[in-house]
Parts: structure tokens; C-alpha cells; sequence
């Protein structure tokens, strides 16, 4: 599982640099506006395709290292193990929410109170 991880790694790595290699910044500088954004467009989507391959890759060896996990315990400490990985999911979930929702109250309050962006309130 760490070797296939380490893999998977290292191809993001790679797909990183490949961003900063796009033709984006040469384009963009370009005369024709119209074929330098058709140029960015194939880069973007080039990257996009590989990205969803590996997402794809990825998912399957949670799922693949999931399976041999429950394999190894027992019923009903495989049915704790997937419950406590659920509450984890629903507490990060819901611990998002809240923190979304205190930013956008604070920078609403912000805006409103006309205070400066950089600086937060005592409430925030």
C-alpha cells in the first residue's frame, strides 16, 4: 500500500510541475487572443484528463486497502472500524460547515461594518 501511495505521490508531483510548465504564462502574453486561449483551454483540459485518472487510481486503493483491512478483523470490529471512520467524515464535514459559515459571517460583518479585511473581530 505505501509503495502504490508513494506512486500515486510522486505522479502528482510530477502533474504539479506540469502546471507550471503550461503554456499559460507564454500564451497569455500572446498577440492572437484567440488561439492563446484555445492553447490554454488544451493544457487546462490535458491536465484535467490526467487528474481524473489519478483520482481514479487513488479511490481504488482506498477501496482496495479498505477491503483488506475489514478482511482482517473480525465482524464486529470491522463494523466499529467503519463507523468510526463515518463519525470522522460526518465531524470534518460538519466542523467545514461551521468554519465556512464563521467566515462568511465575519467577512459580512466586515464589509458591512467597514473594517479593514486584514483584521478580524474578537467574534471571529
Amino acid at each position: 500500500v505505501i509503495k502504490k501511495e508513494d506512486k500515486i505521490t510522486k505522479k502528482y508531483a510530477i502533474m504539479q510541475e506540469d502546471v507550471a510548465d503550461m503554456p499559460i504564462a507564454i500564451t497569455a502574453y500572446s498577440r492572437d487572443l484567440v488561439e492563446a486561449g484555445e492553447a490554454v483551454e488544451d493544457a487546462i483540459d490535458k491536465h484535467e484528463e490526467g487528474m481524473a485518472v489519478l483520482m481514479a487510481e487513488a479511490d481504488k486503493l482506498r477501496i482496495e486497502t479498505l477491503k483488506k483491512i475489514v478482511e482482517v478483523l473480525t465482524p464486529v470490529q470491522a463494523a466499529e472500524f467503519l463507523l468510526a471512520g463515518k463519525r470522522l467524515h460526518v465531524s470534518l464535514h460538519e466542523w467545514g460547515r461551521v468554519r465556512e459559515e464563521r467566515q462568511f459571517c465575519c467577512a459580512s460583518a466586515n464589509n458591512v461594518a467597514g473594517a479593514e479585511q486584514s483584521k478580524r473581530s474578537a467574534t471571529c
